[in-house]
């Protein structure tokens, strides 16, 4: 399982906007943290409507966090961005729409697996690793 650029971003810029104490500007945002301006502007969609940060437009705006960074997990930003995290296609699927379902070994070591990392994923809040 790998994350895609668009969720390291989007961790990223959590991460940043937890530590600062007023709006930040995306200019700012795209400049201090290496994402190119288009990404961030769809990243910001995404979390915002997922109610993560607020944007606020006008002469004092910017970004901002919505939530204390204690109530956002990884969890949160990666299936906000990725989708739910799978370790194999199969199993989020129906059991018909496998023909190898009856001599598959691995799907419910899959299922254990992905289990305990959702776990973790929901476990590690943002406030964790920036030690708040």
């Amino acid at each position: 399982m790998k994350l895609t650029k668009s969720t390291d971003f989007a961790l990223r810029l959590t991460i940043f906007l937890s530590k600062q104490t007023c709006n930040q500007t995306m200019p700012n945002i795209a400049s201090t943290l290496a994402i190119p301006y288009h990404n961030l502007t769809k990243i910001v969609q995404q979390l915002s409507r997922a109610g993560y940060i607020e944007t606020q437009q006008g002469k004092n705006g910017g970004i901002k966090l919505a939530k204390e960074s204690h109530k956002i997990s990884l969890k949160n930003i990666i299936d906000t961005i990725n989708g739910p995290t799978e370790l194999s296609s199969c199993l989020g699927h129906k059991e018909s729409d496998c023909p190898l379902v009856y001599n598959c070994k691995l799907k419910e070591t899959f299922s254990t697996l992905q289990v305990k990392i959702n776990a973790l994923f929901e476990e590690i809040t943002i406030g964790e690793i920036i030690n708040e």
